[in-house]
């Protein structure tokens, strides 16, 4: 048995991406591994670990029963993060997740299946009358979720390889329940299990009466209702950035990034009051901006480009109307998630006197 966990805070020893989700309403559960004390100093590897803090904001605790372990040496990690280990008797207790407290539900769960059998709960309610829990295994490296009715969920239980499994339950709605393996939808199924006649403290570690865990778990995450497919996609993209799950791009957010130019030119000498012609190839799809001593260039604002790939040009007629110096410079701004590139390097041009007659 590992030493106990004892850690003293200091008001600026805080977690990190606390933030994460906060465009997403009712969160009610947050377990981290890496914040196993609710700060970011972590305990000794192996340390037995009593209470496992809430981060979401709502002191909803998890209270130990058996001896899980803070597991922090690099052949536990997952994606060098740390984990709680659970020996199969080992399991937390937290929150009411009966449909009478909670109708509607989304939990996430990151975890590493170690144990070979067929029972291998993560996390539930259930007191023998097929309540609401999950198992990774249940026959094979396929797993099942319950709810009153079951359903499969397959590749969820491959022994030592990381996953996430995102259940959505919506009580007693036909096929309104829903559980992702990686961000994938694995199955769809009705909720009609007991909504009282179940254990009413959250087991993790195990599903319920003789459903225990043999692995480890990252993180735990629920919110009290049906995650929309953006708010997933949301969840999906803070897990698989920490933990390196393979979640496919269309479950995770758009990443976009600012144009960049390719060229910016001017098509020959400038003159006063004679219309020359300026370039700017840009690394995406945007609209361009060409300005003169700072100032638009009349007819010069919001040119949409063309092109494919990363080369997309527009053009602008400019006629000058100084003599001297002028400074020509444009800014791009990219059609698909607006964002501002670096301006181009500015050409410093002068503008010729006019021959022949006015």
């Amino acid at each position: 048995m590992g030493s106990l966990n004892t850690v003293t805070a200091t008001a600026a020893d805080t977690c990190s991406n606390l933030n994460a989700f906060s465009g997403i309403s009712s969160l009610t559960l947050w377990l981290r591994a890496d914040c196993v004390n609710g700060v970011a100093t972590v305990p000794a590897d192996n340390s037995s670990i009593t209470t496992w803090s809430d981060v979401s904001g709502n002191g909803n605790n998890a209270t130990a029963s058996g001896t899980p372990t803070f597991q922090s040496d690099s052949g536990n990690l997952i994606n060098s993060q740390p984990v709680i280990n659970f020996n199969g008797s080992a399991t937390f207790g937290s929150i009411d997740i009966r449909a009478t407290t909670r109708p509607n539900i989304t939990i996430f769960a990151v975890y590493k299946e170690r144990g070979s059998g067929n029972r291998e709960g993560v996390w539930g309610v259930d007191n023998g009358n097929w309540d609401r829990f999950f198992l990774a295994r249940w026959s094979g490296n396929d797993g099942l979720i319950s709810a009153g009715n079951s359903a499969n969920v397959t590749g969820s239980g491959f022994i030592g390889t990381p996953t996430l499994i995102t259940s959505i339950l919506k009580y007693n709605i036909s096929n309104g329940s829903t559980v992702y393996r990686n961000g994938d939808l694995a199955t769809t199924f009705t909720d009609t299990a007991d909504p009282t006649n179940a254990y009413t403290s959250l087991l993790i570690g195990s599903g319920g009466s003789g459903l225990g865990f043999t692995g480890d778990i990252a993180e735990i995450i629920i919110f009290s209702q049906a995650l929309t497919n953006a708010d997933l996609i949301t969840v999906n993209g803070y897990l698989n950035t920490k933990y390196n799950l393979g979640v496919a791009s269309a479950n995770l957010p758009v990443s976009y990034t600012a144009p960049s130019f390719n060229s910016f030119s001017l098509a020959g000498s400038a003159t006063y009051r004679n219309t020359v012609s300026i370039s700017a190839n840009v690394s995406q799809q945007s609209k361009i901006t060409f300005t003169g001593n700072g100032k638009v260039i009349a007819g010069c604002k919001n040119l949409p480009t063309s092109g494919s790939g990363s080369s997309h040009s527009a053009s602008c007629s400019w006629r000058p109307s100084n003599h001297g110096s002028v400074s020509i410079n444009a800014t791009a701004v990219g059609t698909v998630g607006g964002l501002s590139g670096t301006p181009a390097s500015p050409l410093r041009v002068l503008v010729n006197t006019r021959s022949g007659n006015r």
